[in-house]
């Protein structure tokens, strides 16, 4: 299991997660659900056998076939949290380059070291130099960056992952590439400490 945290919203935190399942379910010989309280309409994009939405934590991560889960704690973790959070295999921590979410990013990051030793950041939206940035912050916890991109959002919720779209708009097949490898960056260091 592997959990994505953050108290403050719009940090990234569902679009990192989709990405992550997808790049599992293409790449490891295994099925990944989802589990989340946010409200997008993501049960297209899994199914509804490895998909799930919650009002609490206490119904997680109850998905029937998944072999592994991923858990979207979408900005609004609840009591029942703290148990989910110690059961992961590991914490991934977005953090955009905003003030507002680097300060929320730190006070998440310290709650969830006493809970999990496995943490690591997410550099969301960002640049090198915001990666290198939040590297100073955190000295001694790893930091992976996910780019900004420059593809719209809707790509992720219409499930449009074909060659077809980025055969007519290149910049997209661009941005996508590098993307997916920030992702199988994440996802190669959440598997070896898992």
């Amino acid at each position: 299991m592997i959990t994505m945290v953050q108290k403050k919203g719009g940090v990234s935190k569902t679009s990192t997660c989709v990405l992550l399942a997808d790049h599992f379910r293409r790449t490891v010989d295994e099925q990944w659900g989802m589990v989340t309280n946010d409200e997008s309409n993501l049960s297209a994009l899994f199914g509804d056998d490895y998909f799930l939405r919650i009002l609490t934590m206490r119904e997680c991560p109850e998905i029937g076939g998944a072999d592994s889960v991923l858990v979207d704690l979408a900005g609004r973790p609840d009591q029942e949290a703290e148990q989910t959070l110690r059961a992961s295999g590991c914490l991934l921590v977005p953090i955009p380059p905003d003030r507002l979410s680097i300060e929320s990013g730190m006070s998440v990051v310290d709650e969830a070291l006493e809970l999990n030793q496995n943490v690591a950041v997410i550099a969301a939206m960002a640049s090198e130099q915001d990666k290198e940035d939040l590297e100073g912050l955190f000295k001694g916890l790893p930091v992976f960056r996910v780019r900004r991109s420059t593809m719209p959002q809707s790509i992720i919720g219409k499930q449009q992952w074909s060659d077809r779209l980025f055969d007519e708009m290149p910049i997209l097949k661009r941005s996508w590439t590098g993307i997916m490898n920030d992702i199988s960056t994440i996802a190669d260091w959440a598997r070896r400490v898992s």
